[in-house]
C-alpha cells in the first residue's frame, strides 16, 4: 500500500513547456525522461490526494489507484519513495494555491544550455519539480539542492529521478 510522501513522475508530451523538456532532457540526460512531477499526500481507501504545480498553480487532486497504477502499468509514471517523509498534506496546504511559474522551464533550459546558476527564482512561484523538492525538504529534511548542485528552482523531474535520495519503481502504488 502506498503511504504519503511518495512522488510520481510522468511522460507526459501533450504541451509546448513538455516537449521542450523532453528536448532539454534528451540533450541534457541522453533520453526524453520525465516531464511532470506530482506529491502523494494521503491514501484513503482506493483514491490518492494528490498534489502539483499546474497551470492553475498548486492543485490538490484525489485520483483513483487504479487510475496510477495503470499509467504505471502503461510506462506513463513511476513512483518514487524517500526516506523519513512526514506531514506531507499539512505541507502541501501551505502551498495550495500558488502560482506556477513559467518562466522557470525556461530558466531550467536555459541552465541545460549554460550552466550558469545566476537564474533567480521567481517568488513562491512552482514548477513542478521545485515544488516537490520542496516539500521533500520540508517533510524529510534531505536537501536535494545539495546532492544536485543546484537550488530548487532549477531542479526539474528528471534530476528528481537521477536522485540518490529517491527509490524510484514502476510498480502498483498498492
Amino acid at each position: 500500500m502506498a503511504t504519503e510522501g511518495q512522488i510520481i513522475n510522468c511522460t507526459w508530451n501533450d504541451g509546448i513547456f513538455q516537449k521542450l523538456i523532453r528536448f532539454g532532457n534528451m540533450i541534457h540526460y541522453g533520453m526524453f525522461g520525465y516531464t511532470h512531477t506530482i506529491v502523494v499526500a494521503k491514501i484513503e481507501g482506493p483514491d490518492a490526494l494528490l498534489y502539483e504545480a499546474t497551470e492553475k498553480g498548486i492543485i490538490k487532486s484525489w485520483y483513483s489507484i487504479e487510475w496510477i497504477n495503470n499509467k504505471i502499468e502503461s510506462g506513463e509514471l513511476a513512483i518514487g519513495t524517500i526516506k523519513g517523509m512526514t506531514n506531507v498534506e499539512e505541507v502541501c496546504e501551505k502551498y495550495l494555491g500558488d502560482p506556477y511559474d513559467w518562466g522557470n522551464i525556461i530558466d531550467i533550459v536555459k541552465y541545460w544550455f549554460t550552466g550558469k546558476q545566476d537564474i533567480d527564482a521567481h517568488g513562491n512561484a512552482f514548477i513542478c519539480s521545485e515544488f516537490a523538492a520542496t516539500v521533500i525538504e520540508e517533510c524529510s529534511g534531505i536537501d536535494l539542492q545539495k546532492e544536485l548542485g543546484r537550488p530548487r528552482h532549477l531542479i526539474s523531474p528528471m534530476d528528481l529521478y537521477i536522485s540518490k535520495q529517491i527509490s524510484w519503481e514502476a510498480n502498483n502504488v498498492s
